[in-house]
């Protein structure tokens, strides 16, 4: 009997632990993707009355089509062009069902002629929006025929169905190898759940995603996660007299925004929320962070600085800090609505950094300082990238609190977290010595040059003291390594602060000494801070985004006290709940305004430095 009440207990404990966990997550579940039909509106959009008249038909005439494709004269007369290209798509739409290369060749003329109207000057604004619409209809068609059939290779060359003619595929824009280039899909084969705001662009192409193929890495460098989708938008291009494409166009939705159709430079169509939403789908971050916080060692392997994108010199480093029972898929909607926005695409590159959030947040801010020493390392070993040293950092949460470790300096006064004795009179094994170091005595790193604090606990919250952050307190099983430096601490300190090594949950407590020294120390003056504080939504909307005082709101979480931070540059109160605060639009506008001053600071300083060189 005695054993059954404690596995009841036991079980009782991780069920506990499991709604701590949904609680107090910073992040967002249930985001991906999934496969749907769409409509093909193109079919449900009669032929105009002036194609009808020149074909002398109300249906798709394929002898007389065809007649008219031969016609060298069709390539210049716009009335002709149109006619065919509307044609030739319900052309290629009645024979998909009995021969898929039939109608890829429907498809592909459709593509031709539309392309060709698209390149001229007399085109009517009505004309170019119908053309467009059918260029990139026809367009999808052939892709999904082709990636059907397996003909195309994003990496070469694409093998034109029915004819086996070869056109070769040229990659624009990307950073990254070809050879990572492995299964395309359409974007708008796909629907987005979980992230509410899509970043859509109009404009010529198809938009697709392309899964990363792994490929090897020298050791330690590994920094993208093997499951990574990428955007690209898909364009044909024709030349007048010939029926098939003379390039596969695959640009980098990210870096080439614009494409030339014979010789006019138009917008290339965009889709960076589906590729986005797909990697999210594709991990097991959100498993992760729940392991991650009840049992540290079982992540180690799967934690450091991600990127989805290789690093690129001369971009800024914005790197996203999660906070406790969370993942890097938390930051999803605000990494989403950055990337819409070219400024900040142009001169940022976004990474995030993942952990286990059970450990106590020193030993997970050692870590990071580890992690980002490595990183320059191994991207910048020469330090010639300016842009590093910009680098911008944003914590939700108790990933705040790491990110602001990044910014001061350890020592003595810290120590005092762990006993008022000094360090060096503790009778310590090397192995405690070393790893009670890395937490507590340490400097800042110069690079970190912002800080912008989400729905940080400065203060601590309330949840830390009671029921819950007991029964977490419980659960949270240390790293190894802090497991055994703990045993030995409880024998040979015997002003442990609660006899043991507290876990994240306990040094968020309101009275933890850890805060009490962290609210001590101030900033260098090269290092800005900024904090974005999160209240419960009201019923008339009356507070959200206003830059006001509220001592006695809270997200739920934290409250306005505990977040609240003097001597910061600028201060958001965002309508939002806890877990939901840095996926506000509020919070969107506020980190874009500080990203783009934090740009215009940069560039000052750059002048400014320009000019003292030049009068020397």
């Amino acid at each position: 009997m005695a054993q059954v009440n404690l596995w009841r207990r036991r079980r009782l404990l991780g069920t506990w632990a499991i709604l701590i966990c949904l609680l107090v997550l910073d992040g967002c579940s249930g985001i991906g993707v999934r496969r749907i039909t769409r409509p093909d509106l193109l079919v449900y959009r009669s032929i105009s009355p002036e194609s009808r008249l020149l074909m002398s038909s109300d249906r798709p005439d394929k002898v007389a089509l065809k007649a008219m494709l031969d016609d060298p004269g069709t390539d210049s007369d716009p009335a002709k062009l149109l006619a065919t290209a509307e044609v030739a798509y319900h052309a290629g739409r009645t024979t998909q069902l009995h021969s898929t290369d039939e109608a890829f060749y429907w498809y592909l003329m459709s593509a031709r002629q539309s392309y060709l109207m698209l390149g001229r000057q007399d085109t009517l604004e009505v004309q170019v929006q119908r053309m467009t619409d059918l260029y990139n209809g026809a367009v999808a068609q052939c892709l999904r025929l082709a990636l059907k059939s397996g003909s195309l290779d994003p990496q070469s060359h694409w093998v034109l169905p029915g004819s086996g003619e070869s056109v070769p595929v040229e990659q624009e824009g990307f950073v990254r190898d070809v050879a990572e280039f492995g299964k395309v899909e359409l974007c708008d084969d796909l629907e987005v759940v979980g992230i509410e705001r899509g970043h859509l662009f109009q404009g010529v192409g198809v938009p697709v995603l392309i899964h990363r193929k792994e490929q090897p890495e020298p050791e330690g460098t590994h920094y993208t996660p093997d499951l990574v989708s990428f955007a690209a938008t898909v364009v044909l291009h024709f030349e007048a007299g010939s029926k098939v494409p003379t390039r596969v166009q695959v640009a980098n939705s990210l870096t080439v925004p614009t494409t030339v159709v014979q010789g006019q430079t138009m917008n290339l169509a965009a889709d960076f929320t589906t590729p986005l939403a797909s990697t999210v789908s594709r991990t097991q971050f959100d498993l992760l962070a729940y392991v991650g916080f009840l049992r540290s060692d079982s992540m180690r392997e799967y934690s450091g600085i991600r990127m989805l994108e290789p690093y690129q010199p001369g971009k800024i480093p914005v790197i996203f800090v999660h906070g406790l029972a969370s993942s890097p898929i938390t930051w999803a909607p605000l990494f989403n609505d950055l990337l819409a926005d070219p400024t900040l695409r142009d001169r940022y590159q976004f990474w995030s950094y993942f952990y286990p959030t059970g450990d106590p947040f020193p030993t997970s801010a050692a870590d990071f300082r580890e992690a980002l020493v490595k990183l320059r390392q191994d991207l910048d070993p020469e330090h010639q990238d300016a842009a590093f040293d910009q680098t911008v950092l944003l914590g939700h949460s108790m990933g705040g609190l790491l990110c602001k470790l990044m910014t001061i300096d350890g020592g003595d006064d810290l120590f005092r977290v762990v006993s008022e004795k000094p360090f060096d009179e503790l009778d310590l094994s090397p192995k405690v010595q070393a790893e009670l170091r890395r937490a507590f005595f340490f400097q800042r790193q110069p690079s970190v040059k912002r800080v912008v604090f989400i729905a940080t606990p400065h203060h601590g919250s309330a949840l830390s003291p009671g029921l819950p952050g007991q029964i977490a307190t419980r659960v949270v099983h240390l790293r190894s390594s802090l497991a055994e430096a703990s045993r030995e601490m409880i024998l040979k300190i015997p002003d442990l602060p609660g006899g043991h090594v507290p876990s994240s949950v306990e040094l968020l407590a309101p009275d933890s000494r850890a805060l009490q020294i962290l609210l001590a120390k101030s900033p260098p003056a090269e290092v800005s801070y900024h904090s974005i504080i999160g209240m419960l939504p009201t019923t008339d909307g009356s507070v959200a985004g206003l830059h006001s005082k509220a001592e006695d709101q809270t997200d739920g979480v934290v409250s306005y006290a505990s977040a609240h931070l003097d001597g910061v540059r600028s201060e958001l109160i965002v309508q939002a709940e806890h877990s939901k605060v840095h996926q506000a639009m509020h919070t969107t506008r506020e980190v874009r305004r500080i990203l783009v001053a934090h740009l215009d600071e940069v560039d000052k300083g750059m002048t400014n430095d320009e000019t003292r060189m030049t009068k020397k």
